[in-house]
C-alpha cells in the first residue's frame, strides 16, 4: 500500500500543486488510515469498503480527536480513494 500513498502524493504535489505543508497533512491522514486497515487485517486496500471508513471515523471519534481533525481525514481518504479510481 505504500507505493499506493506515494504516488497519491507525487499525483497531489505535480499535478494538484500543493504546498508541503497540504501534502505532509494528507500522507499523515492516509497512513493513519491504513495503519487502522492492518491493525483490523484488513491487507488491501480493495478489501475495505464504506463500513470499513465509517469505523473508521468513529474509532477516530473515539479517540478524541477533534471533529475538524476527523473531517479533515475523511476528506483525504476520499480524495485518495478517488485518486485510485481514476
Amino acid at each position: 500500500m505504500d507505493n499506493l500513498v506515494t504516488a497519491f502524493i507525487h499525483y497531489l504535489r505535480d499535478e494538484k500543486k500543493l504546498s508541503q505543508n497540504t501534502l505532509m497533512s494528507y500522507q499523515r491522514d492516509i497512513e493513519q488510515y491504513i495503519a487502522f486497515l492492518q491493525c483490523k487485517n484488513v491487507n488491501s486496500i480493495q478489501q475495505s469498503n464504506k463500513a470499513t471508513i465509517s469505523t473508521y471515523m468513529a474509532y477516530q471519534n473515539n479517540q478524541g480527536r477533534a471533529v475538524t481533525t476527523i473531517s479533515r481525514s475523511l476528506a483525504s481518504i476520499r480524495a485518495f480513494y478517488r485518486f485510485l479510481i481514476s
